[in-house]
């Protein structure tokens, strides 16, 4: 096996964690709403619900019955936030990258 792919993978499931257990702390297995938006970097509930409607957001997001808005999972959000970090230090852009500007 390749150090340096070991050593990757080490790296992304300690970033994840991290990030994990700070969403956790602060909001709990589910994000939605205002800290929903925020945390996936969108400047404003317009932005979020222009990428929604075009199939863009970086990660899964769903309704609870007899709730109102979109709900996503803390776990989801930080895998996509360390891949993203990461993706940057080794200066490579990901496919799904879109401009959340609205």
């Amino acid at each position: 096996m390749n150090g340096g792919t070991e050593n990757d993978a080490l790296m992304h499931f300690l970033l994840a964690d991290s990030i994990r257990q700070a969403l956790l702390r602060k909001y709990g297995v589910l994000l939605f709403g205002d800290a929903l938006y925020e945390v996936l970097g969108f400047a404003s509930v317009n932005g979020f619900r222009k990428a929604k409607s075009n199939g863009a957001l970086p990660v899964q997001v769903f309704q609870l019955d007899k709730r109102r808005g979109n709900y996503a999972l803390t776990e989801d959000v930080a895998l996509w936030l360390s891949t993203r970090r990461l993706a940057a230090d080794d200066g490579t852009q990901l496919i799904d990258e879109q401009s959340n500007d609205a």
